[in-house]
Formats: C-alpha cells, sequence, structure tokens
C-alpha cells in the first residue's frame, strides 16, 4: 500500500514538523514529553501554497529535505509566484 501527503497553506507546516520531529531537537519541549509522529512508510508529499520557507527562514532553522533523510520517496513544494503566502524552500537546503 502506497500513502502520499498533499497538504496546503499553514497544513504544510504541521505536516513538516509531524515528519521531521525525530530528526531534529525542539528546544522548548521537554525531553520526557512524547511527542506525536507519523510512524509509517510515506511514498510522496505535496506542499501547495507553503509557507514553511518564511518561518525557517526566521527561526534559523535548516530544511530537512525530506526525500533525502529517507522520510519519503519525493518531495515537492508547489506555488504560484504570485502567491503572498507561499514561499521557495530550495534556498534553505
Amino acid at each position: 500500500m502506497k500513502c502520499s501527503f498533499v497538504c496546503h497553506s499553514l497544513g504544510t507546516v504541521i505536516t513538516y514538523d509531524l515528519l521531521t520531529v525525530k530528526k531534529r531537537t525542539i528546544g522548548y519541549v521537554k525531553e520526557d514529553t512524547k511527542i506525536p509522529s507519523i510512524n509509517f512508510p510515506i511514498e510522496d508529499v505535496f506542499f501547495l501554497g507553503s509557507p514553511l520557507g518564511l518561518f525557517l527562514s526566521i527561526t534559523d532553522g535548516k530544511l530537512i529535505p525530506l526525500d533525502k533523510e529517507g522520510v519519503s520517496k519525493g518531495f515537492y513544494n508547489i506555488f504560484h509566484p504570485n502567491d503572498l503566502v507561499a514561499y521557495r524552500v530550495e534556498g534553505l537546503i
């Protein structure tokens, strides 16, 4: 069975957090706190109109490429150049 995620706008940020929680440290969370994560194989992840690039650039966060880190087989950030919310993530890799 193959599973792909198609996420839009702020949902892309929430999905990214859930997919990368095991690969990064979160400074404001206590070590003994159990954080939910996704524990099944993911084929592709599609971000539509994602503000993730903005959030990562203003917080000095580093983008974890989902397809390069074994989280999914493919990672696609789809945006329109005139969209005021969507940002590119390629420059953060």
